[in-house]
């Protein structure tokens, strides 16, 4: 398919989570540019929940997938092109990689501070903002939670039957989850109603969805003991909600009953790990960084039962830009990349 091209471009709008796999597919798409020696280009875009948030475990590589296939976070915080610059070099692709940077993005944007038109990346995310909350309901995919998947507030909402939805708010609620307020929800019919939250966002900035999704998850779990389900994947070896989050850890912990405080502290160390790496792919300064904190309290014990142990990285050469004779050949390509360059 690659034999009569001379450049294989990437140009998808992202939104901003592991687990759409429009960054599956540019990795799968790298490895065979990478295999059959063609130009790679990325035409970057915005990341619709902006570039200094990260929230949710890294992937597990026990729990690769097409829907999360390298060890980023739920939640990662970059660009598609520094993603692929990422993935280039951290994970070994070795592709022929240019990434055409934006101009005047800042990490600090919101979509709606960018001016851009929003179209639909895939039918069910209409919006930015629905993209934001998809981050913290999509997660829920592989249970038996409802997310409004199909209606007409897709990812709004966390229904099932059986959830006292005024107690499930005023718990919420009372958590002080940042960014977000948790609205009753009832539907249905009298025979078939289902009860649950409408989540409202009120803090764009400050709302981190991994962690919203796991106090909503043990909120249902603590009011409704044996209501939260988990469904197997299609191949019945795993659960399909272990590959949408990338690790096991988070159904065990659940089903174990453990606090949605030491659950999002079990992430907190590999968070500040790829923070690390990622500081050397960014190509859009951050001002700051918002990473799930967790409030003091005594749950040492209960992370280290949750936490998954990680061999530290072998430490990697600097990654060095040089300008491929392809580029050299093709300016229209390649002649205007404001600082971004191949990463070999």
């Amino acid at each position: 398919m690659l034999a009569g091209i001379d450049a294989l471009v990437f140009d998808l709008q992202d939104v901003g989570t592991r687990a759409y796999t429009y960054i599956s597919t540019m990795a799968l798409a790298m490895q065979a540019a990478a295999e059959n020696n063609k130009l790679f280009v990325v035409l970057d875009r915005p990341n619709p929940l902006g570039g200094e948030r990260i929230d949710g475990p890294v992937l597990d590589r026990a729990f690769a997938s097409f829907i999360g296939i390298y060890p980023v976070p739920a939640v990662h915080g970059m660009t598609i092109g520094e993603l692929a610059m990422l993935f280039n070099r951290e994970f070994g692709i070795g592709a022929n990689l240019v990434v055409v940077p934006m101009a005047g993005w800042q990490a600090s944007m919101q979509w709606d501070d960018t001016g851009l038109l929003w179209f639909r990346p895939s039918p069910m995310i209409q919006s930015p903002a629905v993209a934001l909350l998809h981050a913290a309901t999509g997660v829920m995919e592989g249970t038996n939670l409802s997310v409004g998947a199909g209606t007409n507030v897709p990812f709004e909402t966390v229904t099932a039957r059986g959830v006292r939805s005024d107690l499930l708010a005023e718990r919420l609620n009372r958590e002080g989850i940042p960014g977000v307020w948790f609205a009753p929800q009832v539907a249905g019919t009298a025979d078939r109603r289902t009860g649950g939250i409408r989540l409202l966002i009120t803090d764009p900035r400050q709302f981190l969805p991994a962690t919203a999704a796991v106090y909503i998850m043990t909120a249902i779990r603590d009011l409704h003991p044996g209501l939260l389900q988990f469904a197997p994947s299609g191949d019945k070896r795993r659960y399909l909600f272990d590959l949408v989050w990338g690790t096991d850890a988070v159904r065990r912990a659940l089903i174990r009953g453990a606090s949605a405080e030491s659950i999002v502290a079990s992430w907190q160390d590999d968070l500040q790990r790829f923070e690390q790496t990622r500081q050397r792919y960014l190509l859009y300064t951050r001002s700051g960084m918002v990473i799930a904190q967790t409030t003091p309290q005594p749950v040492i014990a209960e992370v280290a039962a949750i936490k998954t142990q990680v061999k530290p990285a072998a430490p990697k050469p600097t990654a060095r830009r040089t300008q491929l004779p392809a580029c050299r050949d093709r300016p229209v390509i390649c002649g205007g990349l404001a600082g971004a360059g191949v990463i070999r």
